[in-house]
């Protein structure tokens, strides 16, 4: 699926695709006019007191960096072993990465019924991370944006691009061909909706490249060596 990753652009409403169509469920702060000027390394800063971590952005008004504390970004991982290479009996787990010693970092094993792959372990994992979000979003109401990272291009592409297509077409995608996991992606796609209605915040998707997913692998890993 990555070939129809449409490159996204800042838009007068947000970010758009190449037609001019809004993404709002995209997050890439590469072309944030709030955030584009700030390097990778300064990008997140931790607060210890709420255990999570927020984003630094630039103040129009000033032209000045400072802590954003309405944004909150969480990563998120999957992780499989024996998959697709002949074993007999894979397992597969997922991680939820919030911050250093945080109390809302998890990760646990996918419940045998689910496909044991990589692919369902990242679903699972951003599926378990709106949990926490809502956990989160209960204590911490000063928090009105969500970033969820993920280093699966294809799941961010289903969530951002193509569930609604998806839905109009039971599940199949316009070439005909059935859409996997679209279950479990229709139950994370109303959530998403059900999470920002009830809280009144505004949840996107971040692609990240594996390299800056590592704290959510190694808790997607720590629940297999467990």
């Amino acid at each position: 699926m990555e070939e129809y990753f449409p490159s996204p652009r800042w838009g007068t409403e947000g970010l758009v695709n190449g037609d001019g169509e809004p993404i709002p469920r995209l997050f890439d702060p590469t072309v944030s006019s709030i955030h584009e000027m700030i390097t990778e390394s300064r990008l997140l800063v931790h607060d210890q007191q709420q255990g999570v971590r927020h984003m630094r952005r630039i103040f129009p008004r000033t032209n000045s960096i400072g802590t954003d504390p309405a944004t909150m970004v969480i990563h998120t991982d999957g992780a499989c072993r024996g998959n697709g290479n002949g074993a007999r009996r894979p397992r597969a787990s997922w991680g939820v990465f919030v911050a250093d010693g945080s109390q809302w970092n998890d990760c646990g094993r996918l419940d045998r019924a689910l496909p044991q792959t990589s692919a369902s372990a990242k679903i699972e994992a951003l599926w378990q991370a709106l949990t926490i979000v809502g956990d989160i979003l209960f204590y911490e109401p000063g928090i009105t944006r969500v970033r969820i990272a993920t280093d699966s291009l294809d799941l961010v592409t289903a969530l951002a691009f193509c569930i609604w297509d998806w839905i109009d077409n039971d599940g199949y995608t316009d070439s005909g061909h059935p859409v996997a996991h679209f279950d479990r992606l229709v139950d994370i796609h109303n959530e998403l909706d059900d999470l920002e209605c009830e809280y009144g915040v505004s949840i996107k998707l971040w692609y990240v490249p594996r390299n800056r997913n590592t704290d959510a692998d190694a808790l997607a890993n720590q629940a297999l060596d467990s």
